[in-house]
């Protein structure tokens, strides 16, 4: 009888630590709406992790510098999301995305992009409708402009010169 109750109490004891062991963990993903992002753009930031977990994001330029810590709760399936605008002043480079809790963490990468200048549009005044210009087509223009008033003003003088010679 004995044995029976040291076998019973060691299956207990055992079926409580199994029980009361943490579960596996998950490993933490994360994801980026988009990896190529200009100033001013907001981006969603998801991933997966322990259900209802939750998880610290942070963002670091190339030079280490955190430019956003943040976080989010997974929910009950081990998803989470959260957002980031990029500041509008923000210099183009790549930023490190991190996600995760304790030593279980995940990694992406994002490039900030700055813009080309939008060239500036040309409107007729006869159809109001606009016309992209570039500053070469702009520039020729001007020089053809400059070469048409310039033989006008030696067709001009030419002509008064003429004009005072049969007088």
């Amino acid at each position: 009888m004995r044995n029976t109750i040291k076998k019973v109490i060691s299956i207990f004891i055992m079926l409580v630590l199994l029980l009361s062991a943490p579960a596996a963990n998950a490993a933490t993903s994360v994801s980026v709406s988009t990896s190529t992002v200009n100033p001013g753009n907001t981006i969603t930031i998801w991933g997966t992790t322990d259900a209802a977990q939750y998880v610290a994001v942070r963002i670091t330029d190339s030079y280490g510098n955190i430019v956003y810590f943040g976080g989010a709760r997974a929910d009950g399936s081990g998803n989470y999301s959260t957002q980031y605008t990029i500041p509008s002043d923000m210099s183009a480079g790549d930023l490190l995305v991190t996600a995760g809790s304790g030593s279980d963490i995940a990694n992406t990468n994002i490039t900030i992009v700055i813009p080309s200048p939008t060239p500036p549009m040309a409107i007729n005044p006869q159809t109001g409708e606009g016309k992209t210009t570039t500053p070469v087509s702009l520039f020729i223009s001007c020089i053809v402009s400059a070469l048409f008033i310039v033989m006008f003003l030696v067709y001009v003088s030419r002509k008064k010169k003429i004009n005072s010679h049969t007088k």
